[in-house]
Order: C-alpha cells, then structure tokens, then sequence
C-alpha cells in the first residue's frame, strides 16, 4: 500500500482516469506512464487567492510557495522547499524500507516523526474524500480543449447543493469545492500536468498548483544519500 502523500498525488488523476477511460485520453496516457516508471520530479508553485472579510476594507491577498517533489520506483519520496527564501533548505523525506519521515534543514536531519500508522489514518481519509469526486449525485466531469490545453473540470451539483441547503434550513448552499487540471495539449507533446486548481464553489477563493517542470525521472543518487544521512544521525 502506497502512503499517504503518495496517495494523494496519484489518486486525483486516477479518479479522472476512471471517468475518462478511454486508451488515447491524455489523462490515461499520463497515468500510464506513471504507472511504468514509478517515478517522476517536479518543481511545484502554490498560490493562494484568498478573500479577507475581516479586513477594514474587504480585499483579496495573495501569498505562495515553491517546492520540488521527487519520488523512485521504491516509493521514497521528498520535498525541498524553495521559496520563500525563508524557508528554502528545509526537506521533508520518506524513506519506504525503514517506513519513516524526517526533515532536513540544510544537508543536515532535525527531526524525526512516528509515521506509519499516522499516514495509514490520513490515507484512508482521503480515499474517503476523493471516492466522494466519482459520485455523479454529488458532482459532474466535464472535458475541454482549449487552445494548447486539455482541461478536466469537475464542478458541484448544484441542484444537489440547493437541496442540502433545504434539508439545512434557510435555503443555505454548501460552499463545496470545484476543480480545473490542464494537461499539455501542444501536437506531438506529451500529456504533462501544467496546473490544478482548486477554487470554492462560487469561484472567488482558490488554490493554484503550477507544474514549472514534470519529468519521468529522479536522480539516482539522492535517495542513497538522505538514506545516509537518515543513519549517521544515530551516531550524533
């Protein structure tokens, strides 16, 4: 079983696999790749679009981070941060074999947490959530070509958002959210992901995931390093 953050990661595009399931889908391409090589790297933005109520005058305010994701065919994973400048250097690594997380500022470890157990809780969680993406009754897929773009967008039933709010009382909506995942639609270029946004219902918060790079590959050398690393620190 694949640990939570991994989970995470593949199980929004397979749940997108499982709606589109047809062999030339750009989405399945996708998966299937990933599937063979059981590795990939990517430098990642977040951006959040957030609305301030309580500001003296109500505004929007934008603020972000970077970080680099990398994960092998042996399911070890990490993430380094790099922006902001504040908090690049720090690392968070997964390491399969010894099924352990620990952080690492600056080449050198800091802490270590209790993880299998915790992630098995997480994961389950979060199967939970995204299983509730294929109930057609709660929300609906729709796919789209745009320009050099392969869209997939997944939007809230909004008939069975006004009829939960009438259950509720006062005809209150559930501000569920919506979800928009551009792949690379140039001709002769493969399906890479290029951004996954995440926006509330009435589309005026959101969370923006742009891939800067997404490659099939890590380097060979990292994880053996952190593994390292991960076991000089004993002798500290």
């Amino acid at each position: 079983m694949r640990k939570a953050f991994i989970f995470l990661v593949f199980f929004v595009f397979a749940t997108l696999v499982s709606v589109f399931s047809v062999e030339s889908e750009p989405i399945t391409l996708l998966i299937s790749e990933l599937n063979r090589t059981r590795s990939f790297s990517t430098d990642v933005s977040v951006n959040f679009h957030i609305f301030d109520e309580k500001a003296a005058t109500p505004s929007y305010f934008d603020f972000s981070f970077a970080f680099k994701f990398e994960t092998n065919e042996n399911s070890d994973w990490l993430i380094s941060v790099t922006g902001p400048e504040e908090l690049a250097g720090i690392e968070f690594v997964y390491l399969e074999k010894e099924e352990i997380l620990f952080s690492v500022i600056d080449g050198n470890p800091w802490k270590q947490y209790r993880t299998k157990d915790d992630l098995y809780v997480l994961g389950g969680f979060l199967s939970t959530f995204f299983k509730g993406l294929l109930d057609e009754r709660n929300f609906s897929w729709v796919k789209e070509k745009k320009e050099d773009l392969y869209l997939y967008k997944l939007e809230p039933n909004e008939a069975k958002l006004r009829f939960l709010g009438l259950i509720g009382g006062g005809g209150y909506i559930p501000n569920i959210m919506s979800l928009e995942l551009a792949l690379e639609g140039k001709e002769g270029r493969f399906p890479i992901p290029l951004y996954l946004k995440i926006s509330d219902r009435l589309k005026r918060e959101s969370i923006t995931i742009t891939f800067k790079t997404f490659d099939f590959e890590t380097h060979t050398g990292i994880f053996e390093n952190l593994r390292k690393i991960y076991y000089q620190s004993f002798g500290d």
